[in-house]
This record gives structure tokens, sequence and C-alpha cells, in this order.
């Protein structure tokens, strides 16, 4: 009987494990591994007294621009300048991947629906993975970050489909 009862246990207890996500649906900080390269199609030019630009859906754009709650990302430099940089097509290979989960909230009561509410928890959660980049030829490339809002009650981190998506056909991101 305690052999049988241990076993249905078990049964009970595998049949809840989840199985890992692979492929394009992987959460990207799993599926990109050191190694891994990205690929600059074309140049882009960072704007005087910026470090950085933003990708969203294969198309440059601002902070501002940007729809915060669609997967984007941010292509940074280390170094800011009084003047426009040209970064030209290139490889830069990932040195380092990091996953990242925040919080947005609200200090005033929101409106949601009907009536205002705001019970003081999150509005939304922000998942990000951040890529840091290396190239010999541009030693000044320093990391892609890419994130996106979302509900705190139905979401996922961004999923290695996902970024490609926000990048393709500006920056291509190849496995190791």
């Amino acid at each position: 009987m305690r052999h049988l009862l241990l076993t249905l246990i078990l049964l009970m207890l595998s049949a809840c494990q989840m199985t890992p996500l692979r492929g394009e649906q992987a959460p990207a900080y799993m599926a990109v591994p050191v190694g891994s390269s990205l690929v600059l199609t074309r140049g882009i030019t960072i704007p005087a007294n910026q470090t950085s630009v933003y990708v969203q859906d294969g198309k440059l754009t601002t902070y501002s621009g940007r729809d915060q709650y669609a997967p984007n990302c941010k292509f940074e430099l280390y170094s800011i300048s009084d003047r426009p940089r040209a970064v030209k097509a290139d490889t830069f290979r990932v040195t380092r991947v990091e996953h990242d989960t925040d919080y947005a909230s609200a200090a005033n009561l929101m409106y949601a629906g009907p009536v205002g509410y705001s019970d003081g928890g999150p509005l939304a959660i922000i998942y990000s993975v951040t890529f840091s980049l290396q190239s010999t030829q541009q030693p000044d490339v320093f990391r892609l970050s890419c994130e996106y809002w979302a509900d705190p009650l139905s979401s996922d981190d961004l999923t290695l489909a996902e970024v490609r998506q926000s990048l393709k056909p500006l920056f291509a991101l190849n496995l190791n």
C-alpha cells in the first residue's frame, strides 16, 4: 500500500511539471547562449548627444515613439558625443545575457473600466533581456536591451521569436 501511495504521489507531481519551451517560443534569455551573434544588416546613425536608438518591428524609433506594450529594443553605445555617429553593418558577439523583471506602478488613482481603481499593486510588469555585445571593428558598441510592459495577471518573458520580430530586418540574431 505504501509503495502504491508513493507511486501515485510521484505520478501526480510529474504530471504538474511543465515541459520547458524550446526554439522560437523559449524565453530569449534561455534561448540565446553566450557566443551567439547579433548582425546589423545595414548602417545606422546614433543621433548627437545620445548613446542609443530604439528598434521596434525592424524600424528605428525613439523612446517616446515606441509602443512600450509591444516588444522593443534599445541598441546602445558606451560613449556620448555632440555629433551624430555612424554604426556600420557588422556582426557583434554576445558576451553576456541578463534577464530582469521590474514593475511599473502609479501613485495616483487610475481609471480602469466603470470605476476608478488602484490597489497600490503594479500596473505593469516590465520583462527585459539584455545582451552585452562586443566587436573588434566597433568597440564603442555596448549592448542590446529588449523589453515590453505586460499585464501583471497574464504575461510572460520575451520569447526568442518576439525579440527577432522586433529586430528584423534591421538586425538578425544568430544562435551559437
